[in-house]
């Protein structure tokens, strides 16, 4: 349908409502990359599965929102411009709801192996959430790189770029979508494996307020629905779409967690204990269960402070794949080798 110059007027005012909506999505995620660096830096290498879906999610998130508002703030006449923006930002958000399907992955598996550690007696089937979890993750880095492809074409075949609100716009938001991805790898290239710790307190601050930050997006879509003018009735069903990529999934994860959150409190939310056996550590086969030994004890460590219980002890190199070790490959810290030093090392689980 062509759009006269009266119509492209009263659709570019009813539009500015989903702008504002876009604008709520960039800014709660730019807001939200300072909290990732500070839990990759926390986390360390041994953190990537967690911190992919954190990096992933709001590096994603921010190139959405930032196609949707190009497309809303540039001078375009041609209509196939204006899709060409918003088919990019439609693809980088289906690879965000990946994430989130990453993530929520992870929120389902973690209270199942923290219950395995708790209580041995329950013994809950993580092999197909750890499957979906790393499909999900594969999923969402291809369609990640194909949002990037896919926004190179249709810059230069439509010749988008060309407008200088346009390259502002887009040029600010990858240019801080690359440095924080830039800082990403160099915290991780500067901490040492040995590292342990993570600081779930933020994460979880953050998932639980989220519905928080979306109160606004939910008034601007309602306003919009509710006006309903005739010509913004012409692009209802895109208009819609790409706000339910922009708001749906947000308000899913949060109540997904809740829900874990729930089952921990039911199924019983103990302490974790402080020996874990060869057995669980191959059961789990999480590469946080670690425990390095001193230096001249022949393994790489420095005065780390040790459990005084046997523990598992897994190699320096992170190349080693979880699933390959065995109970009889895992070599067992002697009481001997644990001696004179104080159990005060948290649990990395």
């Amino acid at each position: 349908m062509d759009i006269t110059p009266q119509d492209d007027q009263s659709f570019n005012s009813d539009l500015t409502k989903f702008a504002q909506l876009t604008v709520a999505i960039l800014v709660f995620y730019v807001l939200y990359l300072p909290g990732s660096v500070y839990v990759t830096y926390r986390h360390g290498l041994r953190g990537l599965p967690t911190t992919t879906w954190l990096i992933g999610l709001a590096l994603i998130r921010i190139i959405g929102a930032a196609c949707y508002i190009a497309a809303e703030t540039t001078d375009i006449t041609n209509p196939s411009e204006f899709d060409a923006l918003f088919t990019v930002g439609a693809v980088g958000n289906i690879a965000g709801i990946f994430f989130l399907l990453f993530c929520i992955s992870g929120l389902i598996l973690r209270p199942h192996v923290h219950l395995l550690l708790v209580r041995p007696q329950v013994e809950p089937n993580t092999a197909l959430l750890r499957s979906l979890f790393h499909l999900f993750s594969w999923i969402a880095k291809i369609l990640t790189a194909g949002a990037f492809i896919l926004a190179i074409f249709a810059a230069a075949k439509l010749g988008i770029g060309a407008s200088y609100d346009f390259r502002r716009a887009f040029a600010i938001i990858l240019l801080f979508a690359w440095l924080h991805y830039i800082a990403m790898t160099l915290l991780l290239w500067r901490q040492m494996p040995n590292v342990l710790g993570f600081d779930r307190g933020i994460v979880n601050t953050l998932t639980l307020i989220w519905p928080i930050f979306f109160l606004p997006v939910l008034y601007y879509l309602l306003a919009a629905y509710w006006e309903n003018s005739p010509n913004f009735t012409i692009l209802e069903p895109n208009v819609y779409f790409h706000a339910f990529l922009l708001t749906v999934p947000e308000f899913v994860i949060a109540l997904l967690l809740l829900a874990c959150l729930s089952q921990l409190l039911i199924m019983g939310y103990g302490p974790i204990p402080a020996e874990l056996t060869v057995e669980q550590a191959v059961r789990l086969g999480w590469p946080e269960i670690r425990v390095l030994l001193p230096a001249e004890k022949g393994i790489v460590g420095g005065d780390d402070i040790l459990p005084a219980h046997p523990v598992p002890v897994r190699p320096l190199h992170n190349d080693v794949d979880d699933d390959a070790i065995s109970a009889d490959s895992i070599p067992v810290a002697s009481p001997q080798q644990h001696r004179d030093l104080t159990p005060t090392m948290p649990h990395p689980i």
